[in-house]
């Protein structure tokens, strides 16, 4: 994996990913995808601040289980589990299809530049 972005779009893989649990944020007990956004920023900056200098300042699984405890006020272990693997999924497809564009851009690259040599 790409965790520096340099030869997938890492971050761009991120957002996808989390714009897709906005898209089914009533699956996850929210009223909209507005609400679920909320929730997830609002649980991702506090975290960022208490684990300032910490590296798992960018564990979702942080991020989900304090979005539950502002949610519903109590731990539901299933439910955070449960956003933990959809985002996993989700992140994995991202890297897929990432990885068949950037293919084939460096495919077209390649042809260009051979194509750019010959002439």
């Amino acid at each position: 994996m790409d965790f520096d972005n340099t030869l997938l779009d890492s971050i761009g893989i991120y957002e996808t990913t989390i714009q897709q649990f906005c898209r089914n944020a009533k699956e996850y007990g929210f009223s909209s995808a507005k609400e679920f956004s909320e929730f997830y920023e609002a649980a991702r900056k506090e975290t960022k601040i208490e684990l300032k200098d910490f590296p798992s300042n960018r564990l979702r699984l942080i991020y989900f289980k304090k979005m539950c405890l502002s949610k519903w006020g109590t731990l539901d272990p299933k439910w955070i589990l449960k956003l933990e693997r959809d985002y996993f999924r989700n992140f994995q497809d991202g890297i897929k299809v990432r990885k068949k564009n950037t293919r084939r851009n460096i495919r077209k690259f390649f042809t260009l530049k051979n194509n750019f040599k010959k002439t």
